[in-house]
């Protein structure tokens, strides 16, 4: 091991603020306040890559994070689709069977109107012969 080697152990067991602190207070001689400089700038840069590895993992699982609201996005516009077709095709046999229901209704009146027509008939019939009936019995007139 190198007496740089040795030097970066040991500030790593004190910790960067304890190093820093040795700095500012002028602990250090020229050669070891150069390591600790050395060592410092060594760590900041370990500090930024994991830092940049934090901000890219966090990236791409942000981007796996918006793929997958995507997809889900699109699964719920083939939904709302499908309900819309099956509500168009609903409506339609709405529709349909709405105007089978006047047209039944329409000759269901008809029908009513006729069977009335009939019946009055009838009655009126009927009573013809009710008053043919009156009329023979007071008379006593026979027919046939």
């Amino acid at each position: 091991m190198t007496e740089v080697e040795k030097l970066w152990a040991d500030f790593e067991k004190i910790g960067i603020e304890q190093v820093r602190r040795n700095l500012a207070g002028h602990v250090y001689g020229e050669e070891r306040s150069k390591a600790a400089l050395g060592w410092i700038d060594h760590q900041a840069s370990k500090s930024e890559s994991l830092d940049r590895a934090s901000v890219i993992a966090l990236a791409r699982e942000a981007n796996d994070l918006a793929r997958e609201a995507i997809e889900a996005a699109r699964e719920a516009n083939r939904v709302a689709s499908d309900s819309a077709t099956s509500s168009r095709a609903a409506n339609e046999l709405a529709r349909a069977a709405n105007s089978r229901v006047a047209m039944a209704e329409a000759s269901s009146d008809q029908r009513t109107r006729t069977s009335n027509r009939i019946a009055a008939l009838a009655l009126i019939t009927a009573i013809a012969a009710a008053i043919i009936s009156i009329i023979q019995t007071i008379h006593g007139w026979k027919i046939g």
